[in-house]
């Protein structure tokens, strides 16, 4: 994955045999040094406004639509695996889970937006 401003960018991968003969790669990737872990975490210390939580639910939105146009499920979105970068934005790591998605699985956003929202509706508790 890279290339893209919502995922991890993977600037190299080597390929080498260790002491016992196993075959291991290792994942040059960026570097980040927060994550939305160690940001909750922190909670009580750092303030975190309503621009702050829409900016970082609208970079996860971008990452899913990315990986889901290209028929990619993430199977392991946490938030120790959504990291920050210095403006705010969001970027999504550890594919280690992913998988593609069958020919058969529809990921796309529903084109009736209309329909979509009443049978949320319909589907929500009553109170």
């Amino acid at each position: 994955m890279g290339g893209y401003s919502h995922t991890v960018t993977l600037y190299d991968a080597i390929l080498y045999e260790d002491e016992n003969g196993a075959v291991c790669i290792i994942l040059v990737l960026d570097y980040h040094s927060k994550d939305l872990r160690k940001i909750l975490d922190k909670s009580d210390r750092i303030s975190i406004n309503n621009d702050h939580v829409v900016k970082v639910l609208y970079s996860l939105l971008c990452s899913l639509h990315f990986l889901h146009s290209a028929q990619v499920i993430h199977r392991d979105l946490k938030p120790a695996n959504l990291l920050f970068q210095k403006n705010c934005s969001v970027v999504t790591c550890d594919f280690g889970l992913a998988r593609n998605a069958p020919d058969d699985t529809p990921m796309r956003t529903p084109t009736n937006r209309d329909a979509t929202a009443a049978k949320l509706e319909a589907d929500r508790p009553m109170r």
